[in-house]
């Protein structure tokens, strides 16, 4: 399990999106599973690109891209909080997360990282 330590300066509803790198499940029509809990909730299990097939255009595009994402929603209130990965299948590469209250700007891998601790 991983933990990492966020804050928010509002409350309101977010929505996380979790880069994977785009690794071959290992069981065909599984996915590529983790989950994800924040604070004290129990953990969600997420299934991303399971009905992606390794020969698909999807799956070529994943691997041009050199990601593929998942996305979850959370209704968070103002303050600290603690987001939670737990492992559910080997070989699962997360490399990003980001979270966001409101549409970001285009960009092609999602914004720049936020320092550590900036408010």
């Amino acid at each position: 399990m991983l933990e990492y330590n966020f804050f928010v300066s509002n409350a309101g509803d977010f929505e996380a999106d979790f880069f994977l790198i785009p690794t071959q499940p290992l069981v065909a029509g599984n996915g590529l599973r983790f989950a994800v809990a924040i604070d004290g909730e129990p953990p969600q299990i997420m299934t991303i690109d399971q009905e992606t097939e390794v020969s698909s255009a999807k799956w070529a595009q994943n691997v041009l891209n050199q990601s593929t994402i998942g996305e979850s929603r959370f209704r968070l209130v103002k303050g600290s909080h603690v987001l939670k990965i737990f492992a559910v299948d080997t070989g699962v590469v997360l490399d990003k997360i980001v979270l966001s209250s409101s549409a970001l700007p285009t960009s092609y891998f999602a914004p720049r990282e936020t320092a550590a601790g900036a408010r």
